[in-house]
């Protein structure tokens, strides 16, 4: 027991309440799993609870479990069916995970579940518990992995207060932890909208489908104002000294990229001269799962020479007609409305685009100067989204 423990213990107690060992107001009951083999045991009607399950839960309730074992299959183990009000905390991987039973369930071995006695609380039990954590991570052992044994919950000691002054404070915290959801789910849900934003603002750029083009635009086909595309190179060799390369993961489904995660390759002269980026090179994700093909983003140089790997094809734009930036949102807005599947080639696990195919598409073509104009203001409002994003998550 800590020193802070200790000092808690010293110190005097209201009238009426007392120390006690979980062990003498509850009863610690251990979990079981049966075989994974046997099919017969498993999608039963009995709920199973293990650590995943505590680990998803929303609020202090239990009321359904990932998996569900059978009669035979809660017979085999060993596992204790236990009643509603039951507190069960993950006892590893990793202790500390919580609920109360809401329905009659058993767990695995992960857990630990305390059936409350006469004289406490259920959710005065599960709030000490929960105000304890770091204190069971602490009494936790093993090698392999942390677990805190029955014998160590049986011990640990908690203050109990008289049981109608337990249902006071356990009324008063469940308050409390429904205003932090209420305004945990509020300030998520301006996050998402914010996170929405950049997309509602690249959609607002380029007139809809079946809509006519505005005065001075025109649809032009791909191919006519690319002076170049050109797919990237495969290597398996690695050089920690040699060029960064990009791959998939180097572009987010924002059309970022990302630069904590490159690989180098070897410096030789025919991959540089022929698959090194340039400022204001737009690279277009040619090979991915299908639903992340045809993430874009828009190169504007980097400290060091930069290539790309055969998942992107590098488009450069004939600038005279075609602002690259543009070009770069104009794909941004197809990958978000998901029109990219219409034109994948698809086998197991990944899906790609053929150049042909993107050299087919139509893009909608105001002049040059309202290209760059559109693409300052979307820019600017995607600034402003990501840092109203910044603020929120901070």
């Amino acid at each position: 027991m800590n020193v802070n423990r200790e000092n808690e213990k010293r110190a005097a107690l209201p009238s009426g309440w007392r120390w006690v060992k979980l062990g003498e107001v509850c009863r610690v009951i251990g979990g079981s799993t049966p075989s994974t083999g046997n099919p017969a045991f498993w999608d039963g009607q009995i709920v199973w609870i293990t650590p995943t399950d505590l680990g998803r839960l929303k609020n202090l309730r239990i009321e359904a479990s990932e998996r569900r074992i059978t009669e035979k299959g809660y017979l085999s183990c060993g596992t204790e069916m236990l009643p509603i009000g039951t507190v069960v905390l993950s006892s590893r991987a990793p202790i500390g995970y919580l609920g109360i039973a809401a329905i009659p369930l058993c767990t695995n071995q992960g857990c630990k579940s305390f059936i409350p006695g006469e004289n406490i609380d259920s959710e005065f039990l599960y709030w000490c518990l929960r105000f304890s954590v770091s204190e069971l991570q602490r009494l936790g052992s093993g090698a392999t992995f942390t677990e805190i044994s029955k014998s160590v919950l049986e011990a640990y000691e908690i203050f109990l207060p008289p049981l109608a002054e337990q249902k006071r404070i356990a009324a008063i915290l469940n308050d409390q932890m429904a205003a932090i959801d209420k305004a945990r789910a509020a300030a998520e849900a301006q996050l998402e909208a914010a996170r929405a934003l950049p997309a509602t603002y690249l959609r607002e750029v380029f007139p809809k489908e079946g809509i006519s083009l505005p005065s001075g635009w025109r649809c032009a086909r791909l191919r006519d104002l690319v002076a170049e595309s050109l797919p990237g190179f495969a290597t398996g060799e690695r050089d920690p000294s040699g060029v960064i390369q990009l791959r998939m993961n180097n572009v987010d489904t924002r059309g970022n990229l990302i630069w904590d995660k490159f690989i180098r390759v070897p410096a030789r002269a025919e991959f540089i001269s022929k698959y090194k980026l340039s400022s204001g090179d737009v690279i277009f994700d040619n090979t991915n799962s299908t639903e992340l093909v045809g993430k874009t983003a828009f190169f504007g140089g980097h400290s060091e020479s930069v290539v790309y790997s055969n998942h992107f094809t590098r488009l450069r734009t004939r600038t005279e007609i075609l602002d690259a930036m543009y070009l770069a949102r104009w794909l941004q807005t197809l990958w978000q409305k998901g029109l990219f599947e219409a034109i994948c080639n698809r086998w197991i696990g990944q899906s790609a685009i053929k150049n042909d195919k993107l050299l087919e598409l139509e893009i909608p073509l105001p002049p040059l100067a309202e290209q760059k104009r559109l693409v300052t203001i979307v820019n600017d409002q995607i600034k402003s989204a990501d840092r109203i994003c910044t603020g929120l998550e901070s």
